[in-house]
């Protein structure tokens, strides 16, 4: 498996590097103040943390094929005493789409929940799925 990743992004990589395409990122974070904890080293501490990060790059090669690379870093348990945060990559794929039909190979995310749902959903006030 991680032979076959290796080798999609060994061919995608200079793809990516003399075409022009799109680079987007999303971060999230929180301010926090821990007033009374287990732990006296984290009593009455204070500081900003960040959860979560997405860095991707789309890249359309004509209107029937494009590409995306999504790579996410997640950071442990604000309890845990490291500060690294974990990166993954979270989506490689290729897409064709001929007509109204689109076909994805590689490594793509769960369509259930951004074709169906999320759009129509809008604001919320809790965390998604």
């Amino acid at each position: 498996m991680k032979t076959r990743l290796l080798l999609f992004l060994f061919l995608l990589f200079p793809a990516a590097l003399r075409a022009e395409g799109k680079i987007s990122g999303l971060v999230f974070g929180d301010f926090f103040w821990n007033a009374k904890n287990h732990s006296d080293t984290l009593e009455n501490k204070s500081g900003f943390w960040i959860r979560r990060g997405h860095f991707t790059y789309d890249h359309s090669f004509n209107d029937d094929f494009s590409s995306r690379f999504r790579l996410e870093v997640n950071s442990p348990d604000l309890n845990k005493t490291s500060a690294s945060m974990t990166p993954y990559l979270k989506e490689a794929s290729l897409k064709w789409k001929p007509t109204h039909h689109a076909v994805q190979i590689g490594l793509i995310p769960t369509p259930a929940w951004l074709l169906l749902t999320e759009p129509h959903w809008g604001y919320r006030s809790v965390e998604r799925t």
